[in-house]
């Protein structure tokens, strides 16, 4: 996706680098993209189970994330376990500037 953008790795963005250190665990996001100080995460939700996970896991990455990057976005891929979109990405985006792209298959 980024490539096809024309980003360039490296300079524009990169992946699983930018570590951040918090609470004596270590947090790497799966993307940043460097000129909008901004990480990205992408998460795979198959199950209704997987869903509250998912929650839990972006809820941890936030409290991590934020004290190095000043915007996020989280790609969700489901796999028909979020009925409500609305509902699972409003709390969420409540938080600094994230955004969370719920991709439904």
């Amino acid at each position: 996706m980024l490539i096809g953008r024309g980003f360039n790795k490296g300079t524009e963005y990169d992946r699983e680098t930018g570590r951040v250190k918090y609470a004596g665990k270590e947090f790497v996001p799966d993307f940043i993209y460097i000129p909008a100080d901004m990480f990205i995460e992408v998460k795979l939700v198959k199950n209704a189970e997987q869903a509250k996970t998912v929650v839990e896991e972006i809820n941890a990455d936030l409290v991590a994330y934020r004290t190095q990057y000043a915007r996020g976005i989280f790609v969700v891929y489901d796999l028909g376990a979020i009925r409500d979109v609305s509902e699972f990405t409003r709390p969420i985006e409540q938080n600094m500037e994230v955004f969370v792209c719920v991709i439904k298959h």
